[in-house]
């Protein structure tokens, strides 16, 4: 399996579903929405080597989508 097929059908589910039923994930991500929406930049980073595997990318979706949904 490529590790685009691996993040897109085990990584990435998994992910959202752990954030989903996360606490602190949906504090800290409506916490990120807040700072937003007072108009302060908001960067995501990480040490992650390859992004189609990296966490950051996911969130960066999440964040863009939410985004959109409060304009």
């Amino acid at each position: 399996m490529s590790v685009h097929k691996f993040n897109r059908f085990c990584y990435r589910p998994q992910f959202l579903a752990d954030a989903e039923h996360s606490p602190e994930f949906q504090n800290a991500f409506s916490k990120l929405l807040e700072e937003d929406a007072k108009g302060k930049i908001i960067t995501l980073a990480c040490f992650c080597g390859y992004e189609p595997m990296c966490h950051r990318s996911i969130l960066k979706e999440l964040y863009e989508q939410a985004r959109k949904e409060n304009i």
